[in-house]
């Protein structure tokens, strides 16, 4: 079985029905597959083969579903860029993929192909939405296509994307995942937010599809569902949208449900149809959460994972965020959840040994969601996949219950004074307070206890906090060396392409002149 096997059942059985809406165009999955298939024909043409790279560069559309369908239907390998990043950035990734085709809207060209050259490996560039000489255009490339079901031989094994992450360390490295692994995120997914098949739901996409949405897309699409795309995120619009085409799922980062809270539209849009509304990648405080349930009713989920791991590893669920209500279960809210279905977590030491309920170790997990390894990287892949296990780089801690608590990256680790402090335990108590917004906790040089903490903090509109205050604050619930020794104010936080608060970026400023260096 293969994703390909799946999606062309998909299309048999909701022919009909809507697949994608996309601004003023909808796509049924009949149409949908067609195109599918003309991708797929139109790669053979070019004399693409399985196994080989195709980089895409598009914002959310219908053709990147199906330019996405029609490559894992023909096993050619899926590189999805991310236009948040550099020119450098994207360059150094298709390079690194050797990609021989890339795929990339009008819109975004000049990101690739204004004034620069591209790598020796891309031999075809397909032009979205418009045209560029001497390139080819999406609707000249389609047409070298049939519309005939096409297929290739493709194995659960075989690579269905090379999804690049630097993680917080900047590093550049690529996760393989299998079509294996996406029809295990397809089974997650459909558990982790109760889709039903009575064709009311209708998912939304405000993240970019080059991310984790686009792990979720597909899984939409091969439980048929209705798919509807945005190409930007405001706050306003996208709630006027819900009331007006009766968005019942959408997956987003905490920065988009915060604005969504400000805005005047949270109290006059008939929000009622929505079901799920999943988030992840970034803290979000239980003052945030609150505000959230009211003004969106009980339909919270939390997912964790990471790239490394399909986008999945734990989930914490609906009822667990209505328990934010009851004093003696409110701690759950600080939780990750419980391990995804057919997911192993473990919490281990140094030797890879369990360690006791409640006390901290790396994150490791086991399952069909743990990607084949890191591309071209044999010594990397070897290091963080150790007899089945993936090991996550992340620190947590596992309770008596089972639930997962994060407790920071590696790392992120600071010592001072000897004493070990993890900044999302310091970052956790920050965002508890009234006034603040978002923040970053970050070591600073010390002559006297090595690494000093220091927090960046970005405050709410119209919120006042001073630096003595916010100290004496995070004193309240934490050992003192744990707390802040100073904080700067910013109006902003440096993000990842995906949202991430950098830390590594907050950090640098305050190194650039030791002699010593935190990684």
């Amino acid at each position: 079985m293969n994703l390909g096997t799946l999606f062309d059942r998909a299309v048999r059985q909701h022919k009909d029905k809507i697949a994608i809406i996309d601004g003023a165009h909808q796509v049924t999955f009949a149409e949908l597959g067609r195109h599918a298939n003309r991708v797929a024909s139109a790669l053979r043409k070019l004399g693409i083969e399985k196994g080989e790279r195709a980089a895409l560069l598009m914002p959310n559309c219908r053709q990147a579903v199906e330019i996405d369908a029609g490559l894992f239907k023909s096993g050619v390998v899926k590189v999805p860029l991310n236009a948040r990043l550099s020119t450098r950035e994207l360059q150094a990734m298709i390079a690194d993929s050797g990609a021989c085709l890339i795929f990339v809207h009008a819109d975004l060209a000049d990101l690739l192909l204004k004034d620069q050259k591209l790598p020796a490996t891309v031999k075809h560039v397909v032009i979205v939405e418009g045209e560029r000489a001497p390139h080819l255009s999406y609707e000249a490339f389609l047409a070298t296509g049939s519309g005939d079901p096409a297929s290739s031989d493709v194995a659960p094994e075989d690579l269905y994307g090379l999804f690049y992450t630097s993680g917080t360390s900047g590093v550049l490295k690529a996760g393989m995942l299998t079509h294996k692994n996406w029809i295990a995120l397809t089974r997650v997914h459909l558990l982790r937010t109760g889709c039903d098949g009575t064709g009311k739901t209708n998912y939304a996409y405000v993240a970019p599809i080059t991310h984790a949405a686009g792990g979720t897309i597909m899984a939409n699409l091969l439980l048929g569902y209705r798919n509807t795309l945005f190409r930007k995120f405001n706050p306003g619009e996208f709630l006027q949208a819900v009331e007006k085409q009766r968005i019942t799922h959408v997956l987003l980062i905490p920065v988009m449900i915060h604005m969504m809270l400000e805005t005047p539209e949270i109290k006059t849009c008939d929000l009622s149809s929505l079901r799920t509304i999943t988030y992840g990648t970034s803290p979000i405080s239980p003052d945030r959460i609150r505000q959230a349930l009211q003004a969106f009713g009980p339909v919270l989920i939390q997912g964790y994972g990471q790239t490394e791991s399909c986008g999945f590893l734990s989930s914490l669920g609906k009822e667990e965020h209505a328990l934010l209500a009851d004093p003696a279960k409110a701690h759950l809210i600080t939780s990750v959840g419980q391990p995804d279905f057919q997911c192993e977590v473990r919490v281990v030491d140094a030797s890879g040994q369990d360690v006791p309920a409640g006390q901290i170790g790396e994150i490791i997990v086991r399952g069909d969601n743990v990607m084949k390894g890191y591309w071209n990287a044999p010594d990397l892949t070897q290091d963080t996949i150790r007899d089945g296990w993936l090991h996550t780089r992340d620190m947590g801690r596992l309770d008596e219950d089972g639930y997962l608590y994060l407790v920071d990256r590696k790392s992120d680790m600071i010592i001072t004074g000897g004493f070990n402090v993890y900044p999302a335990e310091v970052e956790n108590v920050l965002y508890q307070h009234p006034a603040v917004y978002e923040a970053a906790v970050v070591s600073v040089p010390d002559p006297k206890w090595g690494e000093a903490i220091k927090a960046a903090v970005v405050l709410k509109p119209g919120a006042t906090a001073t630096a003595e205050e916010l100290i004496e604050f995070c004193r309240q619930s934490l050992a003192h060396f744990k707390a802040p020794k100073s904080i700067d104010f910013l109006k902003e936080l440096p993000k990842s392409a995906v949202g991430k608060v950098l830390r590594r970026v907050v950090r640098e400023p305050y190194w650039e002149k030791s002699n010593r260096r935190i990684g």
